[in-house]
């Protein structure tokens, strides 16, 4: 349930982010940064 929501919301930001002008290839890094500090976490 809370891994549903945390990804719900960050796909919510990033698609503003990415209307602000981030790169999809900026978007990617920054998904795959967050998911591998949600592993160590």
């Amino acid at each position: 349930e809370i891994e549903k929501e945390w990804l719900l919301r960050t796909f919510k930001v990033s698609r503003i982010e990415i209307r602000n002008g981030i790169t999809l290839v900026n978007f990617l890094k920054l998904l795959k940064l967050e998911l591998e500090i949600s592993n160590t976490a």
